[in-house]
């Protein structure tokens, strides 16, 4: 991913450090970044971006905190290779589940409006799901290493 591939909105409510972590996670989440791939720098995410360098230090840290990436002293920052383990995930999640919901509710939105838009939001990458009866996924599971990923939306195809 190069520096320029990025962008912000200066009219949004959304801080500009949050809006680059959500843009480097949809890049991690969508396969646009692999794990050990290299990130652009801060200062040419900062000089690309016309914003401050702190501002950019600050997602990386933010990123670095969920074990999104990593930083290697001397050698910039990278998408982190090893997944978080088990037992680390639990406190994680329920980090990233918190500022998730202090963000939507920041914006307007109230629980049910929260709840509901989790509860559409659809994993293509996965497998085991179940739905209720309006199609919407009540439970799933990950992916295993090398399994067939398949959505119930493409079974039915």
């Amino acid at each position: 991913m190069r520096a320029d591939q990025l962008n912000v909105d200066d009219t949004s409510p959304v801080p500009v450090y949050a809006q680059l972590c959500e843009q480097l996670l949809a890049a991690v989440a969508g396969g646009d970044l692999r794990r050990g791939e290299q990130l652009p720098s801060v200062r040419d995410v900062a000089a690309a971006l016309r914003i401050n360098p702190n501002t950019v230090n600050r997602a990386f840290a933010e990123l670095e905190r969920d074990g999104v990436v990593e930083t290697r002293r001397g050698r910039g920052t990278f998408v982190a290779s090893l997944r978080p383990k088990t037992l680390a995930l639990a406190p994680r999640l329920a980090e990233i589940a918190k500022r998730f919901v202090a963000r939507a509710r920041a914006l307007g939105y109230d629980g049910a409006q929260i709840v509901k838009a989790v509860r559409r939001r659809r994993y293509e990458r996965t497998i085991n799901c179940r739905s209720d009866r309006f199609g919407d996924v009540v439970s799933a599971e990950a992916p295993r290493a090398g399994a067939a990923c398949v959505s119930r939306e493409r079974l039915r195809a």
